[in-house]
């Protein structure tokens, strides 16, 4: 098996240069203000008005549909439907799903119009949910203009995106490789004064996951000043 990278027909130009022209599709009046709902019944796609809620996002990966609906990333598989997300879960319609062995999650991108930012974020899947999202790339004036994705059997990600460089105008080939790692970072802390044991007093702290592997376990250090 021979292995050829990517970063290494960038770095030895052996990649075919080519130009990028957006095509813009626009609904006609008929498809404005109508989804698609799944009808569990006769395991089939129907068309619905709006009213009985908004399907985004459909995309078919590893052996089951999956969809956005109202908010809630969903999957569709033989014939049943399931909620994978909440709501506030932050991951959007346009979010990619993957998965490799035991590890699957979302990605998708983030840009920031106002600061010129481009960013890849993700959400891993957890023992009971979907992770918050992680932000896995930023970059200053590169607007991303597509991604495409890879999770290893690791847990490694590799990406490869077309890039708009705002200060160039000229769109760029970024190669990004991301290694799960865990990363807990200190979001607040407080003392209970009436929560007192054994002449202890309770801390209360808030930590954010700021990496892709799962928190399982968590001990806790506190240094008191003189």
């Amino acid at each position: 098996c021979i292995e050829y990278g990517l970063e290494r027909a960038i770095r030895e130009n052996k990649l075919t240069p080519y130009y990028y022209y957006p095509c813009v599709v626009y609904l006609t009046e008929n498809e404005n203000g109508e989804t698609l709902l799944c009808d569990q019944e006769n395991k089939t796609l129907m068309s619905a008005k709006a009213d009985e809620g908004t399907i985004a996002g459909l995309q078919y990966a590893n052996g089951k549909l999956i969809y956005n609906h109202d908010g809630k990333m969903c999957e569709l598989k033989n014939g049943e439907s399931t909620e994978l997300t909440d709501d506030e879960s932050g991951i959007p319609s346009s979010a990619v799903y993957c998965k490799n062995g035991e590890h699957e999650g979302f990605v998708w991108i983030a840009n920031d119009d106002e600061t010129g930012e481009g960013t890849i974020k993700i959400s891993m899947k957890t023992e009971d949910e979907f992770s918050k999202p992680v932000t896995v790339y930023t970059g200053k004036n590169k607007q991303i203009q597509y991604l495409s994705p890879v999770l290893e059997s690791d847990g490694r990600w590799e990406f490869a995106a077309n890039v708009l460089n705002q200060s160039t105008n000229l769109n760029e080939l970024l190669v990004v490789s991301k290694t799960p790692q865990t990363e807990l970072t200190l979001a607040g802390a407080s003392i209970d004064e009436y929560d007192v044991q054994d002449e202890l007093t309770a801390v209360h702290y808030y930590a954010t996951n700021t990496e892709l592997n799962p928190v399982d376990e968590l001990t806790v250090k506190i240094k008191l000043a003189d």
